[in-house]
């Protein structure tokens, strides 16, 4: 959902308001799903037990809420879990090889 809301909001050729409202509002929806099964482990995980591929899934997502014009004020199981997500070794190390990979044409 969060890659809809940035299609419409950055993206596509004209302006569609009810696409974009309707995508923010099943974002926020999905967000709201995310924060009630993030409750079951304080915040720690998606799924209780430990990070999963689940984890590793949404976060990318999530991590563009800014982007997208979204907030996470109120969700803060979401706000603490990305933030530990930040935190994880295999996280940055993710994001520092996108960041040093040849651009298109450069490799």
């Amino acid at each position: 959902m969060t890659g809809q809301v940035n299609w419409f909001r950055h993206y596509h050729p004209s302006q569609n308001t009810d696409a974009l409202d309707r995508y923010t509002d099943q974002t926020y929806r999905c967000y709201g799903i995310v924060e009630a099964q993030l409750a079951k482990s304080d915040g720690a995980s998606i799924l209780p037990g430990g990070i999963t591929a689940a984890d590793l899934h949404f976060e990318p997502w999530v991590r563009q809420y800014k982007f997208a014009g979204l907030s996470l004020d109120k969700y803060p199981n979401l706000k603490r879990w990305l933030e530990g997500m930040d935190e994880r070794k295999e996280v940055k190390e993710a994001y520092r090889k996108i960041e040093e990979a040849p651009g298109p044409g450069e490799g």
